[in-house]
């Protein structure tokens, strides 16, 4: 329907259940806005942990040791302790001693001289790898033995200088192995990455319970197994043998792979993989610690959002944008100013997941959704309405034109080829466009015009399709 002059509901007309919608949404956008400051705080701490540490910024297993040991040291590359965390420095020591200064072989355990010596010089030798070496130290306390503790330990540069950290723990007992990190250390269970350690054949010794919650499988279900037992079959030969590459060479791997739940969902991570090295700088196994960058682990942080947004992508579902819709063309109204709205299909979408499978489909989805929020203002709103179907909200835009600038903008990013695994998929995006109020003056109107419009580009092969006033259905 045309209509020549703005359209202006009357707020005296409308009944209880709009002003209660109108409230919700207005506590809605509020949980939003708490949350988004909620995200960047966390990216900021980020930030300032990168800072600090340098090029560990993205180390995530460093990360979780330091921020989960309250007991550490950190020694020049020759042994010589620059740092002791509280706990050991005030320690009653002999003599009254600070350990700072002093050698980190005054620390080995009794007749254990000889296999620090060993130890730091291995050390001093590969001051590039980034391996985590195992020992044992005996803190100098005022009692009859001295007070063991083990010691997980890795060169870090920090500020480009370098250093090594000694992460400590008291030895539970004295038939240690390098492997029992689990059972030493509270960083383990406590840390909110997920956390796997192998033999040096690729067993798994042990997960934490991070590990269990993201990948759905409980540690007797895995221990003895091939790490494979997450994978998601999405990676092909080279891109392992870059990763046992990386491992053999330096002593470490940090990257993004996908895995797969037990449940079958495949979910993309961040990785950080060292080898565990004994004082003779044999490997004994592997540690890795990864983080879950998926939709799924914004859930548990947001669950105010689920309720109203897509699950597969996070983007708000076809009611959160009908609330949008509708306090936007309100505003139109009374500002006496347009609004335009922008429907989006993705071409052969269903071939491609029936052809790749649900879970290739997701993660296509999900890097479409991120795409597309990339090229619009922060004022608009992407939702996702349906498979393979999503609508784009503009507001302030007062012209054909400008909504077709940024129209163009999301043909762009969607342009370049999406990557998933071994796969390189080119999609085709089409766009109808639709003006309020000269093409609609309610939802359902708007909608079915700028519908109506991407089916008429669709119909004449043009990515972009805008209908004259009152054409659409």
């Amino acid at each position: 329907m045309h209509i020549s002059a703005p359209f202006a509901p009357s707020l005296a007309s409308q009944d209880a259940a709009e002003l209660h919608d109108q409230l919700f949404r207005y506590a809605q956008d509020l949980q939003e806005l708490m949350w988004q400051y909620a995200e960047l705080q966390s990216r900021h701490q980020k930030m300032l942990m990168a800072m600090r540490h340098g090029e560990h910024g993205a180390d995530l297993l460093f990360n979780a040791m330091l921020q989960a040991t309250t007991l550490y040291l950190t020694t020049d590359p020759q042994g010589k302790i620059t740092f002791a965390s509280p706990g050991l420095d005030c320690a009653p020591l002999k003599q009254s001693r600070s350990l700072t200064g002093q050698s980190v072989r005054q620390l080995a355990p009794p007749g254990g001289q000889g296999e620090m010596d060993v130890l730091l010089s291995h050390l001093s030798k590969n001051a590039a790898s980034n391996s985590i070496w195992h020992g044992r130290l005996a803190l100098p306390v005022d009692k009859p033995d001295k007070r063991l503790v083990e010691a997980l330990i890795m060169h870090v540069n920090s500020d480009g200088l370098p250093q090594i950290y000694w992460f400590l723990a008291d030895a539970v007992d004295r038939n240690f192995g390098a492997l029992d990190i689990k059972k030493w250390f509270t960083f383990f269970d406590a840390s909110p990455d997920g956390l796997v350690i192998t033999n040096a054949a690729g067993k798994i010794e042990a997960i934490n319970s991070t590990c269990s919650s993201i990948t759905e499988f409980g540690e007797p279900e895995v221990l003895g197994c091939d790490p494979g037992v997450f994978a998601a079959g999405l990676h092909d030969a080279a891109f392992f043998n870059s990763f046992w590459q990386s491992l053999h060479i330096s002593g470490c791997w940090t990257g993004e792979l996908f895995n797969r739940r037990k449940s079958g969902q495949v979910f993309l991570l961040s990785m950080t993989v060292k080898a565990i090295r004994s004082t003779d700088a044999e490997v004994v196994g592997y540690i890795a610690a990864f983080d879950d960058k998926s939709v799924r682990a914004q859930e548990p942080r947001k669950p105010e959002r689920l309720a109203l947004h897509d699950a597969r992508t996070g983007l708000p579902d076809r009611r959160l944008l009908n609330m949008h819709m509708t306090r936007a063309m309100i505003d139109a109204s009374n500002q006496r100013r347009k609004l335009f709205v922008l429907w989006l299909e993705l071409d052969q979408f269903n071939a491609l997941n029936d052809e790749l499978g649900e879970a290739i489909g997701d993660l296509v989805l999900q890097q479409v959704s991120a795409r597309l929020q990339s090229a619009v203002r922060r004022t608009d709103t992407i939702a996702r309405i349906g498979e393979y179907r999503f609508v784009a909200l503009l507001s302030s835009v007062d012209n054909q034109a400008d909504s077709e600038k940024i129209a163009n903008a999301m043909l762009f990013a969607l342009s370049a080829p999406v990557h998933v695994g071994f796969h390189s998929l080119d999609l085709n995006l089409r766009i109808g466009g639709a003006c309020y109020p000269s093409d609609g003056d309610d939802i359902a109107g708007l909608m079915n015009h700028a519908q109506a419009a991407m089916q008429e580009a669709r119909r004449v092969d043009q990515s972009i399709g805008f209908l004259k006033p009152g054409l659409a259905p």
